[in-house]
């Protein structure tokens, strides 16, 4: 009367199973497209980081500043002084190692923010370069209070501070680059 049942079961079967499977795989690559699609980073927005590093400098900035200008000033002095005395050199390393500290503290607040998936590399440079800052400002603290420090210190923690520059301009870190100052603000020549 009509085709062959077991011919006619065995191709139904196995179109039967194709669809079923093909049917199976389309609902799973559906449920995840739909679950990557539903779930979203954690991370915050790079604007909203930005606002948050910006606050951090603008909180520091009075501390760094002030650390940065004793420093300084106590530098000119200790600079013009031709035979300096240990507790001279003491204290002026000690002005050093607080610059260095307040770094140090600066890389440590930004480092306590979640980052944004999409700036993750140039954020760590900026975290290096902070660090540069800060290691190169301790090695000069050393120096001095060995009395074996010489303009290559000083050049050192200067293109540390010019790396950290650049790093926070390429984020457009407004209120950390008025704390900071621009790159060329850290070019200096030899005299």
């Amino acid at each position: 009367m009509g085709a062959e049942p077991s011919q006619e079961t065995w191709g139904s079967r196995l179109r039967g199973h194709i669809g079923w499977w093909l049917g199976a795989l389309s609902a799973g690559i559906g449920i995840l497209a739909f679950l990557l699609t539903r779930c979203e980073s954690k991370a915050p927005s790079f604007g909203d980081w930005k606002v948050k590093a910006n606050a951090i400098c603008e909180q520091e900035a009075p501390q760094i500043t002030n650390k940065i200008h004793e420093a300084t000033s106590a530098l000119k002095v200790f600079n013009e002084k031709s035979d300096p005395t240990q507790p001279e050199l003491d204290a002026m390393a000690g002005k050093q190692r607080n610059v260095a500290a307040a770094f140090s503290h600066l890389v440590g607040s930004w480092r306590g923010l979640d980052q944004p998936d999409g700036h993750k590399d140039d954020i760590e440079k900026m975290y290096s370069a902070g660090q540069d800052v800060s290691s190169t400002t301790y090695d000069m603290a050393n120096a001095i209070e060995a009395n074996e420090h010489d303009f290559s210190y000083w050049q050192a923690q200067l293109d540390s501070g010019k790396q950290l520059a650049v790093e926070m301009q390429a984020l457009e870190l407004d209120q950390c680059e008025a704390m900071i100052g621009a790159p060329e603000d850290w070019e200096l020549e030899a005299s």
